[in-house]
């Protein structure tokens, strides 16, 4: 065999390994996403709930404490890789025009799919809760779930892979988001969709979490009915 050939044999072993080691991290990180929605889902008795909230009836006991827990042990390993997941949460963009035009796109098209797919008018409404209870509400649903969920639908699974795999991770994170919820709704895999294009256009999390907050927000006050 002439030089040239085992040259092209070892580019061809190198590429194929690569390739290998390409498909098994992508393996590990979906392995990864499906142990932490089961782990997110298990039910157990009240007096393992250490940090719990009083509003009624509207999020489980469980959801506070799990997502947290989701939150510590992400930014744990965000922070022990150095640099290499830290740039994804520069404030840089924040300071840009082009992002807040991107937000009021998917937006205004998520508002547009809300309306067709509902066929009835936005209305303003207040949960039958004190204020205090409200305030927990806010917190949970603008604050931890969309920091927790990012992190998770589109930290991991945006940029955990290798970048030929990011359209397909957003189709799939935006699948997985939807389908998280107790009532999937077109307008679920809509946000998710916008989050990770957010997410991938500016290489940054803070973008999609900022958006994440709004959309729950608005969703605490109001409905379609």
């Amino acid at each position: 065999m002439s030089e040239v050939q085992t040259t092209e044999v070892q580019t061809r072993l190198s590429k194929a390994n690569t390739l290998g080691k390409q498909f098994f991290n992508l393996f590990i990180i979906v392995v990864l996403s499906l142990l932490i929605l089961i782990l997110l889902g298990l039910d157990y008795p009240d007096k393992y709930i250490i940090i719990d909230h009083t509003i009624p009836g509207i999020i489980p006991k469980k959801f506070y404490q799990h997502y947290l827990v989701l939150i510590v042990v992400f930014f744990i390993f965000i922070f022990s890789s150095k640099k290499k997941y830290l740039s994804l949460f520069s404030l840089k963009p924040l300071k840009n025009k082009e992002p807040y035009y991107w937000i009021a796109v998917i937006f205004i098209f998520e508002i547009i799919i809300i309306s067709l797919s509902s066929k009835t008018a936005i209305h303003f409404r207040l949960f039958p809760i004190t204020f205090w209870e409200y305030f927990q509400l806010i917190i949970i649903t603008s604050v931890i779930a969309p920091i927790a969920e990012e992190l998770f639908l589109r930290g991991l699974l945006l940029f955990g892979p290798d970048k030929k795999f990011r359209i397909s991770m957003l189709i799939f994170s935006s699948l997985l988001f939807a389908f998280t919820h107790e009532k999937p709704e077109i307008s679920h895999l809509v946000t998710g969709f916008g989050c990770g294009l957010l997410a991938l256009r500016f290489r940054n999390m803070i973008l999609p979490i900022v958006y994440h907050s709004f959309s729950n927000l608005l969703v605490s006050f109001f409905e379609w009915v």
